[in-house]
């Protein structure tokens, strides 16, 4: 029988007859190269060479981090839908119209 522990509370479960979610994270660096396009009569191609050498001329992004794997028991799966970031969530106040 397989044991499994949820990656969030430690609470150990069996995984064939309680419940279990997965959770897949996956984090990258969104990059998007602004493109300005010009007059219909311009050469094309020599515009795409000097776009190419602009990319090159950039930094290479950081290296992408490798998907991570979590098993999460349902009580923290709920509370990771709810709140997926962890944040804490702002009191709010309730004000009379005076």
């Amino acid at each position: 029988m397989i044991q499994y522990t949820c990656d969030r509370c430690k609470r150990e479960f069996n995984g064939r007859q309680d419940t279990r979610y997965e959770l897949l994270l996956e984090v990258r660096q969104a990059v998007q190269p602004e493109i300005e396009f010009s007059e219909e009569d311009s050469d094309h191609l020599l515009e795409l060479h000097e776009l190419l050498g602009q990319l090159e001329d950039q930094p290479a992004p950081p290296p992408c981090a490798p998907q991570q794997h979590f098993d999460l028991c349902p009580q923290c799966y709920q509370r990771f839908v709810t709140n997926p970031l962890g944040r804490d969530t702002a009191v709010v106040l309730g004000f009379s119209n005076n």
